[in-house]
């Protein structure tokens, strides 16, 4: 009993430390449906962590619930069909993040980006 109070206290110190935001998940190998993805830098900027801080809460409006939040952290592989679907033209390429992309399925369909420190 005791080693199982200690696995859980263990585990909620892992997830209070976590950096992913609730009501949201990391890219995987399969292509998703519907989402709206954020691409983002190792390290995130003040309008991420805005976006992070408001995942709960999007994750419960009508449009949330069709397209769940999916994280893609850029200093890491993406998987092959996100490479593909840049590849393909399928997701346009940009310079600047975070980036948020409305994805359907199949391609992009929408995107909010913020402007360039040096722009502001």
């Amino acid at each position: 009993m005791k080693i199982f109070v200690a696995l859980t206290l263990l585990i909620g110190l892992i997830v209070s430390f976590n950096t992913t935001p609730a009501q949201a998940q990391f890219v995987g190998v399969q292509q998703p449906g519907p989402s709206l993805i954020l691409f983002y830098p190792g390290k995130c900027n003040q309008l991420c962590r805005g976006i992070f801080k408001n995942a709960r809460a999007y994750a419960k409006t009508e449009t949330g619930k069709k397209f769940p939040l999916l994280l893609v952290n850029m200093i890491y592989p993406m998987p092959n069909w996100l490479k593909d679907a840049f590849e393909d033209g399928r997701i346009k390429k940009e310079k600047t993040f975070p980036t948020l992309i409305k994805w359907d399925g199949e391609k992009e369909i929408g995107r909010l980006t913020h402007l360039p420190e040096d722009i502001k």
